[in-house]
């Protein structure tokens, strides 16, 4: 099960709905802050539909929705309060913080402890390990051959299963970037045809965008021509 668009329900809350003053431009300023907020921000609709996931499908629907809407407006790009109070945790990626937060509210909904310090953790371990790879490719030739090696067979193996999952003419929706001439790092979906495979790339013919909104913006940052543009398998689904 996936909650398609979850993020327009944050945007469509308002006042009457809850019955109650909601200041929807409230900054939280620590993790409980932020779940609080949260729990005003969804209708019991949508909590609902949340309780019914599994925690990992729940995760990877939100990073994309609800998590990029807390990336950009509790200004964890722009080192606002929030992501000072993570940075004092010892996390200092947006995607780490806003993972943190999608994943405590979740458990917040399951009435399950947040285990935070584990949260940490994982994500402590993981830009640990990232550096230590780094080091390793720059440093152990040995290393860096048999990881090529095999990324190179994983890589084929991606492609063969592209091929036969998403052939040329599947329909699909797609995550593709776009910048608002400020800053970049903003995703948007369309929705569109499969016209070939270059890599792990789709080149796609664009036929809707999701929020029309946002056309101009994306065609400007990805020079789209012929109103194709590459996406990155990791970021397709079927219609």
């Amino acid at each position: 099960m996936k909650i398609p668009y979850l993020i327009l329900t944050v945007f469509l809350v308002t006042s009457q709905i809850f019955g109650q003053e909601v200041n929807k431009d409230y900054k939280p300023k620590n993790l409980d802050e932020a779940i609080t907020q949260l729990d005003i921000l969804f209708p019991d609709s949508t909590k609902q539909k949340i309780s019914r996931m599994e925690e990992r499908e729940f995760l990877g629907s939100a990073h994309m929705s609800t998590g990029m809407w807390i990336r950009n407006n509790w200004h964890l790009w722009k080192g606002g309060e929030l992501s000072k109070y993570f940075n004092g945790l010892g996390i200092f990626h947006p995607d780490d913080m806003s993972g943190i937060i999608l994943c405590s509210y979740y458990r917040h909904i399951k009435n399950q402890d947040y285990d935070l310090d584990n949260q940490i953790k994982f994500y402590q371990d993981y830009w640990k390990k990232a550096q230590e790879h780094e080091y390793k490719m720059k440093n152990d030739p040995v290393y860096a051959s048999k990881f090529q090696q095999e990324n190179d067979s994983i890589e084929k193996e991606n492609i063969k299963k592209l091929t036969s999952d998403f052939i040329p003419g599947t329909k699909i929706k797609g995550w593709v970037s776009y910048s608002d001439g400020i800053f970049s790092g903003g995703r948007t979906q369309i929705e569109g045809e499969i016209l070939e495979w270059q890599g792990i790339k789709a080149k796609v013919r664009i036929e809707r965008f999701i929020d029309e909104r946002k056309r101009n913006r994306v065609l400007r940052y990805n020079k789209v021509k012929n109103n194709e543009i590459f996406v990155s398998y990791y970021m397709i689904e079927k219609i």
